[in-house]
C-alpha cells in the first residue's frame, strides 16, 4: 500500500530529523545558556518537526520524475511550511520569555491543527501523487 510507503518515509524523515534535534539542543543549551529542555518546548519542537516532515515527504515525492527536482522541492516546500515555522516560533518565543500559556496558545492550537489536517490529507493523495 502506497499509504504505508508514506508513513514510512515520514517516520525514517522524523527520526533522522529528531537524533539532529538531541544532538543540536544540548549544544545551543550550553553557549546561548538558555534552559532548552521544557516540556512544553519540547512539545512546540515535536509538533514543528512533525509538520514540517509531513509537508516535506509528501511533497517530496512530486518532482521525483522531472528535471529540476533539486530546484523544484525547495520552491514548493518553502509556501507549504511557512505555517509551521511562523507557528513554531511564536510558540518557542512564548516558553523562552515565560509568558503565560494563554497568550501563544493559538499558535500551539495552529501546529496541532496543521499536522493533523496536513497528516490526513497528504495521506489521501500520496497514491496519486506518486502515480503522476
Amino acid at each position: 500500500d502506497r499509504s504505508a510507503i508514506y508513513f514510512g518515509k515520514v517516520i525514517s524523515n522524523l527520526a533522522f530529523m529528531l537524533i539532529v534535534e538531541i544532538i543540536a539542543l544540548p549544544v545551543y543549551s550550553v553557549l546561548y545558556n538558555i534552559n532548552l529542555f521544557q516540556p512544553g518546548l519540547l512539545l512546540v519542537i515535536m509538533l514543528g518537526s512533525i509538520g514540517y516532515v509531513g509537508g516535506g515527504t509528501l511533497l517530496s515525492a512530486m518532482p521525483v520524475q522531472t528535471r529540476t527536482r533539486d530546484i523544484l522541492l525547495p520552491i514548493l516546500l518553502f509556501p507549504v511550511v511557512i505555517p509551521v515555522l511562523l507557528a513554531a516560533v511564536k510558540a518557542s518565543n512564548g516558553f523562552l520569555e515565560g509568558l503565560d500559556i494563554s497568550e501563544f496558545l493559538l499558535p500551539i492550537n495552529l501546529l496541532i491543527a496543521y499536522d493533523i489536517i496536513f497528516i490526513a490529507v497528504a495521506f489521501m493523495v500520496f497514491d496519486s501523487v506518486v502515480e503522476e
